[in-house]
């Protein structure tokens, strides 16, 4: 599958847990959230239940134009400030939108992670 499919398929938006930036998924890995979160059974039953509720509270469905464009819904914006430029930044299905500020103290707060590890595997 291409960058640009000729009927883009829908992304569901929701903010980080971390509240740092927005994560957009495919649908798929969206609705496999409950699953996800219930397998964690060392959480109480009642906290699982609060986090599906508000993830899913919180997400919005957004489809992007067969240019791959999209808007981003006003209250994300405001609530990460999300104006002007903006970094996209993911692998595999998903990818994150962030503000190029707060994306650059994320990157300089886990380089030293990454080097540890990248020494490990002798990269």
């Amino acid at each position: 599958m291409g960058w640009r499919p000729s009927n883009p398929a829908p992304l569901w938006l929701v903010p980080q847990t971390d509240g740092q930036c927005l994560l957009a998924m495919p649908y798929e890995e969206f609705k496999a959230v409950p699953a996800r979160v219930n397998a964690l059974t060392q959480l109480d039953p009642e906290e699982r239940q609060n986090f599906i509720d508000l993830f899913f509270s919180e997400a919005e469905e957004i489809t992007p134009d067969k240019q791959g464009r999209f808007v981003i819904p006003e209250h994300f914006c405001k609530e990460l400030k999300l104006s002007g430029e903006i970094v996209f930044s993911g692998a595999d299905s998903k990818f994150k939108i962030w503000n190029p500020d707060v994306f650059d103290q994320f990157l300089a707060d886990r380089r030293t992670g990454r080097r540890s590890v990248g020494k490990q595997v002798q990269l």
